[in-house]
């Protein structure tokens, strides 16, 4: 299995993870930019995914029977801050070429989305089949990003992920990571009451990727999410009641409060495909109990009742 991803916050963490597990279940070789994360501990090399001659003597050599791309400028604020030429060669460009390679050696291909591409405004729990509506330039771009990919090779899985729960402790702290370093402080937290997802943690995207890499069901678009429909505000609350922080830190606000640019009200999403191939997530509580449980083996960190 071939894992690359660049610099990129929500799948840099995964990475970490998937490094870890997939190592343990078979031969991989990992693919970064110029941050490695855990990438040196494992079987690695550093690479400009936009070299195609370089990509394509990798992929030659190391033969492998899956290609999990994650690569991407992969947040909003990235992204504006890239500009439009360079998000679109990286998130779509680049996802064309390894889609191409992939097609000619025969290689399965995964490629991370996002749930962003529904837009918000259509309801809740948004099958694969619903209005495709990205109002962002990242999300414009994934989606590109996944037509350049079915254009490119049949031999394909498209994860529209969830909002990715969890922290490491390598490289940069994510939205989560922010939210308990605060609650461990003491410090009050802001949390959208008004924006709600699927979410999934980062150790059970990188538990259902290994489970959708081992079934040869797994084609197609697939919604990649968990079963729960919550706020950001909600999600806040879960952490507080299973980790044990105070509850009165939490701030409820809208998007209009924050002069959100760019509002997505609602992409949670209706993950019966997943289901169906007999991937099965756990329920947030207990997957941010696990996620809480790895923070405090991490930092050390742990709540305490109030």
């Amino acid at each position: 299995m071939l894992n690359e991803n660049t610099d990129n916050r929500r799948w840099g963490d995964v990475r970490l993870l998937l490094n870890r597990l997939l190592s343990e279940k078979g031969k991989i070789l990992t693919l970064y930019h110029s941050e490695p994360g855990n990438a040196t501990q494992f079987n690695c090399r550093q690479i400009d995914l936009a070299d195609v001659p370089a990509l394509r003597s990798v992929i030659k050599c190391f033969q492998p029977d899956v290609i999990l791309h994650a690569a991407a400028i992969s947040s909003v604020a990235d992204c504006e801050q890239a500009g439009r030429e360079k998000v679109m060669n990286v998130n779509v460009s680049v996802s064309r070429t390894i889609a191409e390679l992939c097609n000619e050696q025969d290689i399965k291909m995964f490629y991370y989305s996002t749930d962003l591409v529904y837009g918000g405004e259509q309801g809740s729990f948004i099958s694969e089949a619903g209005k495709i509506n990205p109002k962002s330039l990242y999300a414009e771009s994934k989606y590109l990003g996944e037509i350049a990919v079915r254009e490119s090779t049949d031999n394909c899985t498209i994860l529209r992920t969830a909002l990715m729960i969890g922290t490491t402790n390598i490289g940069k702290v994510n939205h989560f990571g922010e939210v308990l370093k605060n609650l461990v402080s003491g410090k009050a937290v802001k949390l959208f009451t008004d924006q709600f997802r699927t979410p999934l943690s980062l150790e059970e995207a990188a538990e259902l990727t290994w489970e959708l890499i081992s079934t040869k069901e797994s084609t197609g678009v697939i919604n990649f999410g968990g079963c729960d429909r919550v706020s950001r505000f909600e999600i806040g609350e879960l952490v507080c009641e299973i980790g044990g922080f105070n509850k009165s830190l939490l701030r409820g606000v809208t998007m209009d409060e924050f002069d959100v640019t760019y509002k997505v009200p609602d992409v949670s999403m209706n993950i019966s495909k997943l289901l169906s191939i007999g991937c099965t997530p756990k329920t947030i509580q207990t997957q941010i109990r696990c996620e809480l449980q790895r923070f405090s083996s991490l930092k050390g960190h742990r709540g305490k009742k109030k």
